[in-house]
């Protein structure tokens, strides 16, 4: 029970999202509190009083620990979300959705910008298409990447744009950083170079911001 307890809480110190672990907490939360109790009966059993007292004070340094790591947790997490810069008017709603979400500008200029019927290839982007008001698709669907798959095929940048057009996809938006990392470690020499003249001579940029970029397929205008 006390493993379970100091899982519990060390979950919810550890750097991941809250959302994956949460089915589990209920029932750690009934085995820690079981196990306490006991804990604590079993203490109460002891007959020298030097070792009742002990025990207690072994329950107390877990809850105290327990708390102070939780507590430092939410410090932290206050910190970092800052919710009064917003809720006090001080900055936007756009401006804070963009202080945590680089992407949010891009996806601001292609909803103001970009046609009702553009269809937008999301190249690094994660999962997080909620703020798009175009259709959109991911580039990697589950391992594979859309994109690599045409570039593995194509004998020049204009198969890539035609192939892409094929699925109807009329813009990009691209995390560059990640991107550039990623075509290193993907492509040869040889597609390296393909890579580039599809972006250079069949792309077009519209956008370019915190390190995010909205390009428009040449063919689509």
């Amino acid at each position: 029970a006390f493993a379970a307890l100091f899982f519990f809480f060390a979950m919810f110190t550890a750097v991941m999202r809250i959302r994956y672990i949460s089915p589990i907490i209920p029932p750690l939360v009934i085995l820690s509190v079981y196990g306490l109790h006991r804990f604590s009966a079993w203490l109460g059993e002891l007959r020298p009083p030097a070792l009742r007292r002990s025990g207690g004070a072994i329950i107390a340094c877990v809850f105290a620990a327990a708390l102070w790591l939780n507590g430092g947790y939410l410090v932290n997490l206050y910190r970092y979300v800052a919710p009064f810069d917003y809720l006090s008017g001080e900055i936007s709603r756009d401006d804070y959705i963009s202080r945590y979400r680089g992407e949010y500008r891009a996806m601001v200029f292609m909803n103001e910008n970009l046609p009702e019927k553009a269809r937008v290839l999301f190249m690094f982007i994660g999962d997080r298409g909620y703020y798009c008001d175009r259709e959109y698709l991911y580039d990697m669907q589950g391992v594979r990447s859309t994109f690599e798959d045409l570039v593995n095929r194509s004998v020049d940048a204009s198969e890539v744009s035609r192939g892409l057009g094929l699925q109807g996809i009329t813009h990009i938006l691209v995390d560059i950083g990640v991107f550039e990392r990623w075509a290193g470690e993907k492509f040869d020499s040889e597609k390296i170079g393909l890579v580039q003249d599809f972006f250079s001579g069949h792309t077009r940029l519209l956008h370019l911001e915190n390190g995010y970029a909205v390009l428009a397929l040449q063919s689509a205008g």
